[in-house]
């Protein structure tokens, strides 16, 4: 369950669809969970860890104030949500890069691998940012939507040509 979250931290780095990939080494490092409180209520299928939650997996950093994650009747992990003002994560790409984003909700809908950020959200990668009200990831299909929640608000995008230079270079000489 704890590496299913931390993988939902990790894809959603990729919202911001730049060819860097995500550290791959994270994957192998140890799942370290500290909360105020936990509670795990084994008849609903849910774990629950609240007060100030710090989720760390190698390069991968996770802070949120309460983090649910939900099973289903086989045990499988069907939901993980982490919620905050704003729920954060960060990561180190493996061209040293960093990404970061933030919203007040982070869910994670496993079978439907769909990442959803709602609430004044944000994927990050040096200067090049994504904002909007509600920003979804299908991560089988590589698919990024970014909505605003009303007539004044907007989607708001900002790539810096150079970054993607670098990050190509990179990826041709692979």
């Amino acid at each position: 369950m704890q590496s299913i979250r931390l993988r939902t931290a990790s894809l959603l780095l990729m919202l911001l669809a730049l060819p860097a990939l995500a550290k791959q080494s994270d994957f192998q490092k140890p799942v370290d969970v500290v909360s105020k409180t936990q509670f795990g209520d084994m008849t609903a299928g849910t774990l629950t860890f609240s007060g100030n939650v710090v989720i760390r997996q190698g390069t991968i950093l996770v802070h949120a104030d309460k983090v649910i994650a939900v099973r289903d009747k086989e045990g499988q992990i069907k939901t993980i949500t982490a919620y905050g003002k704003p729920a954060t994560f960060h990561q180190l790409m493996d061209d040293g890069r960093p990404v970061d984003g933030r919203a007040d909700t982070l869910l994670y809908q496993v079978s439907k691998q769909l990442v959803t950020l709602t609430g004044e959200a944000q994927v990050k990668q040096l200067e090049s940012e994504v904002t909007g009200n509600v920003i979804t990831y299908q991560m089988d299909k590589q698919q990024i939507n970014a909505q605003s929640k009303g007539k004044q608000d907007r989607v708001h995008t900002v790539f810096i040509p150079n970054q993607f230079k670098k990050s190509d270079t990179k990826q041709s000489n692979k």
